[in-house]
């Protein structure tokens, strides 16, 4: 979390600093660009150096389903929870 907040108060010190020079030597589009060269260098280099964290000999972890006869739904805490989530009024608790 410190490591979050730093990043988010080095950007604020930052930000308007580096989108004032970019404004002053690249007009009004400037910060724009200056901000969409920040993301395609941050998407690179995040690409090049970060390692694939799903490794080949693990084990994928299984997608639950929801059935489409509704036993789910009927369930007191599962059917409330699926009303809640998907905002479908149709569906039955009991």
């Amino acid at each position: 979390m410190g490591l979050i907040g730093m990043a988010f108060g080095l950007g604020f010190i930052f930000g308007p600093a580096l989108s004032g020079i970019a404004l002053h030597f690249f007009g009004a589009t400037g910060p724009g660009w200056t901000a969409a060269a920040l993301c395609a260098v941050n998407f690179l280099l995040a690409f090049s150096i970060l390692a694939e964290s799903l490794k080949p000999e693990s084990s994928q972890a299984a997608v639950a389903r929801i059935s489409p006869n509704g036993t789910h739904a009927r369930q007191p805490n599962i059917g409330l929870l699926i009303l809640i989530f998907s905002g479908d009024v149709r569906v039955q608790l009991f």
